[in-house]
């Protein structure tokens, strides 16, 4: 025990003699203003009315999209329905689905195009304002345990972990999914 305590007491004198000089030296260099960036307020708003109007029209597009691919789907179900052979109303059934899914994914792929244009005009316009490193756009919480492993490159977290960041009431029921029970 003594032994432990003499070896820590040692250690630390020698970081503290090689660590003492290097704190005891003081800085002559002089700190330089730099002037503040002005911002061309006018140019970002317009930026931002560019971009935003975009978006609600992309909005509103896919909205009137989906909405009719719902009525087409409705009406082709029901169509689909009436019919009294077996085996045609059943690909009639999966035909009205097929198109359905087609267009919801056409006015998601069309929703998801014109949002990234808008964006990235917004980007192009942002920078001839001058503001190279700000941006309004908010970004996304992340779970920190999910972002922790995000920064040492590990792979998808287990489940355990996933299930204890989300909520730490269910670190039991993890722990017993764990154990496999």
């Amino acid at each position: 025990m003594n032994k432990k305590i003499i070896h820590a007491l040692v250690a630390a004198s020698f970081v503290a003699s090689i660590a003492a000089p290097a704190l005891a030296q003081t800085s002559t260099t002089t700190p330089t203003t730099s002037a503040k960036k002005t911002i061309n307020v006018a140019c970002i708003q317009n930026a931002v009315e560019t971009r935003d109007s975009a978006i609600i029209s992309a909005v509103s597009t896919h909205a009137t999209a989906q909405t009719s691919a719902l009525s087409a789907r409705k009406s082709a179900l029901k169509t689909a329905w009436a019919i009294t052979d077996q085996k045609a109303r059943r690909d009639a059934l999966r035909n009205a689905w097929k198109a359905f899914s087609a267009a919801s994914q056409s006015a998601r792929k069309m929703f998801r195009d014109a949002q990234h244009a808008a964006w990235k005009k917004f980007n192009t316009d942002r920078k001839a304002c001058g503001t190279q490193g700000m941006s309004d756009r908010r970004r996304r919480p992340r779970f920190p345990a999910l972002e922790i492993r995000r920064e040492a490159n590990q792979k998808v977290p287990d489940t355990r972990n996933f299930l204890i960041c989300l909520h730490p009431t269910l670190s039991a029921v993890a722990e017993r999914y764990a154990q496999g029970a």
